[in-house]
């Protein structure tokens, strides 16, 4: 008997296209959506344009033209410092390095010269790298927190319950304030466990199956921003 082949389990790396020049956009669009490349794409005319996706966090890497990059960077607000999280392709045409120059210095994008025509090839793979970075990265913030914070964490409270069960004489000032150190480790320690669950979750998001009926490529301009 055959045995079964396994089961892909990481859903599809959902993936916004920001370029202004519509041709390029629409030719892009076309090659991310083929079978088998592992995104599911969608695209806009700019990053503003872009925005009703990001806020409902539907994207997990951007490729996009210095604009978009630019835009990104200067927004304002939740939706774009969530965002700014997120892995960026940096497509820039010939003659155009040195405007990139600043951008990539600061290790705000990956890199792709559109000096050929088949550019767009390299697209995938740089960005499932870049996002298993980013994911690397969630998950040793959420081991940092885990063992560098709620260890003390433990010891802190662990201690002072401790120092208020002995049957030894303590002024009601010493008291109240074991009580505070208490109550502030307490709640120290649920920030702390809120903030590990929503790393586990951000570091997690690509391991979750996609559900039936995977969106087609699309342009936001036509679904999303009517």
């Amino acid at each position: 008997m055959k045995p079964a082949e396994p089961k892909e389990s990481a859903r599809p790396l959902r993936v916004l296209v920001v370029l202004r020049a519509d041709q390029d956009r629409r030719r892009l669009l076309r090659h991310l959506g083929q079978p088998g490349l592992g995104l599911t794409p969608s695209a806009a005319a700019s990053l503003e344009e872009g925005l009703p996706l990001l806020e409902l966090r539907g994207v997990d890497a951007l490729v996009g033209d210095l604009e978009a990059l630019a835009a990104l960077r200067q927004g304002r607000g939740p939706t774009y410092e969530e965002a700014r999280w997120l892995p960026f392709c940096l497509l820039v045409p010939a003659g155009e390095e040195e405007r990139a120059a600043p951008y990539l210095e600061r290790g705000s994008a990956e890199l792709i010269l559109q000096t050929t025509d088949d550019y767009h090839r390299l697209i995938p793979p740089l960005l499932r790298r870049a996002h298993r970075r980013r994911e690397t990265s969630w998950e040793e913030v959420a081991r940092v927190i885990r063992h560098e914070m709620n260890n003390p964490l433990t010891g802190i409270l662990g201690n002072a319950e401790l120092i208020l069960a002995e049957p030894t004489r303590m002024t009601a000032k010493v008291r109240q304030r074991l009580n505070t150190i208490i109550e502030l480790a307490v709640r120290l320690r649920d920030v702390v466990g809120h903030l590990e669950m929503h790393l586990h979750a951000n570091g997690n998001s690509s391991n979750n199956s996609e559900g039936p009926g995977e969106a087609p490529p699309r342009e936001l301009r036509g679904e999303v921003l009517r």
